[in-house]
């Protein structure tokens, strides 16, 4: 499902764009990075080769950013965030946003025929062809601004962890989750929780054991239906409203105000898990995830990734 049907998202995409703005864009990634270009059949004003925009006309930015998704490139977005710049041409205030495809396969097919995917470098080429400069150089200026943004809302879930990692709080561990029910459509959900080491299983250390789960509540004095430091698959981290587009390290900071008592527990060092989850990050990238599954204790497999590689589990980390 897209995530601009989410209401809470589209009132953020709303107060973010500036009222000055004409026009909204997207640079749409697949999960392997890959950015779409939209190259006109019949150009006008010389653009034969551009980032997907769509003019507002007093339409809000949301639905405006919703139909650019669908009728200029054919596709959905799973998240989007702002590009915190608007782009000025003579014609034009443009205020982009950089989003991942709604769909887990590497460049998935576009309804729309002027769309096509194309890798970073090869993007900036096509689009270094368009026989209008303006346009060129502000999509150009645009792709090379969003190269280190992180549009993945899932992905950013578990760059919270490295966030916390650096802050001191090395034993504690996602537990994250693939939710595959038949009212999911494939390849299923991700969810993902923050918890300290100590709630882990003995036989695998990025599954929880539901006793030690229980005790945490208890210890917490959490009653709600879901646990709060579970973060379910919507674009703000943890359901929390108002942080649609935090960074990972803001949302850490916030996740250690939230929950303090549950970070502390995962204080100090565990050298071995958190060498282990930097392997995972990168044999993942640029945005994949990671979950295990209960009928393979030996590895995590990957999910969003475009291929199906799966990793050995860490080992627990030893209790005194």
């Amino acid at each position: 499902m897209s995530a601009l049907h989410d209401e809470g998202l589209c009132q953020a995409i709303d107060s973010e764009v500036p009222r000055s703005a004409t026009h909204v864009g997207i640079v749409l990634h697949d999960v392997q990075g890959n950015v779409v270009v939209r190259q006109a059949k019949t150009p006008k004003f010389g653009v034969t080769a551009s980032i997907p925009r769509w003019r507002l006309d007093g339409t809000e930015p949301a639905v405006a950013l919703k139909r650019c998704l669908e009728e200029q490139i054919g596709d959905t977005a799973a998240s989007v965030y702002p590009i915190p710049q608007t782009w000025v041409t003579e014609n034009s205030l443009t205020f982009y946003f950089i989003g991942v495809s709604g769909r887990p396969e590497r460049q998935p097919t576009l309804s729309n025929s002027e769309a096509r995917w194309c890798d970073q470098q090869e993007a900036i080429g096509v689009i270094g062809t368009s026989q209008n400069p303006t346009s060129r150089n502000r999509d150009v200026a645009v792709l090379q601004s969003v190269q280190e943004t992180v549009p993945s809302s899932y992905r950013r879930v578990l760059l919270v962890l490295s966030e916390l990692h650096q802050m001191g709080f090395g034993r504690l561990r996602v537990a994250p989750w693939m939710h595959q029910n038949g009212y999911i459509e494939p390849p299923g959900r991700w969810s993902c929780a923050i918890v300290p080491a100590v709630v882990c299983r003995d036989d695998h250390g990025a599954m929880t054991d539901s006793a030690r789960v229980n005790a945490l509540r208890s210890a917490l004095a959490s009653e709600t239906h879901h646990d709060p430091w579970v973060t379910l698959g919507s674009q703000p981290p943890f359901g929390w409203s108002g942080t649609c587009f935090e960074s990972p390290r803001r949302v850490a900071e916030l996740f250690l105000a939230r929950f303090r008592d549950l970070c502390f527990m995962g204080w100090g060092e565990d050298v071995a898990y958190q060498g282990w989850y930097q392997e995972m990050l990168s044999a993942t990238a640029p945005y994949g995830v990671f979950f295990p599954t209960v009928d393979d204790l030996a590895c995590v497999r990957s999910a969003y990734t475009g291929n199906e590689a799966s990793r050995l589990a860490p080992p627990p980390l030893p209790r005194h």
